[in-house]
């Protein structure tokens, strides 16, 4: 099953039984029953991929080899999220700065068109310097960094740096790199 936030618009739905069953009913977000087993697709239960952003609910129901019909039936409820997180810049020092410390700042948006919203659940990561080879943070040079970045003036010597920000929403979306 999907994480409670996905950013899977078509998931393969698993399901096992605590005993032998002779068949299960599936349903998808309101859409009639239908037979079904393990594994199972969104198509297969009659939904339409890619899954539209928003909540889901899917419900499985077995019956026993005896012909008994599950009381409570198995249910998972997920959001799928396929919208990537935008950054905007608040505070950024001028292209052309003299040696000192520099301060960057900015949020996280995230939604669609109709529902963009500030994201407080995004994560962000940065790098400086990244492409000069003086990485700091893990491997790759990207390390987390909240809202904001400072780079200290020992940091901001004499001659041309870069700075990276990109940010991660609860569904594993990652925006573009923002670059300065």
């Amino acid at each position: 099953f999907p994480d409670p936030v996905s950013s899977d618009a078509n998931p393969l739905f698993a399901f096992t039984t605590d005993e032998a069953v002779s068949g299960s009913v599936c349903r998808l977000d309101g859409l009639p029953p239908i037979a079904c087993g393990s594994p199972v697709t969104v198509t297969e239960l009659g939904g339409q991929v890619p899954l539209a952003d928003g909540p889901h609910q899917l419900t499985v129901t077995s019956t026993d080899i005896a012909g008994n019909v599950e009381t409570a039936s198995a249910s998972v409820s997920w959001s799928t999220d396929t919208t990537i997180p935008e950054i905007e810049m608040l505070e950024e020092p001028p292209a052309f700065t003299p040696t000192g410390s520099v301060d960057f700042g900015w949020i996280v948006w995230d939604g669609g068109p109709t529902d963009r919203e500030l994201s407080e659940e995004a994560e962000s990561e940065c790098r400086f310097d990244y492409e000069q080879g003086e990485v700091q943070g893990e491997e790759d040079g990207w390390q987390e960094c909240g809202r904001a970045f400072e780079i200290s003036e020992e940091q901001n010597s004499n001659g041309g740096h870069s700075f990276e920000v990109r940010a991660t929403d609860q569904a594993g979306n990652v925006s573009e790199v923002m670059e300065r």
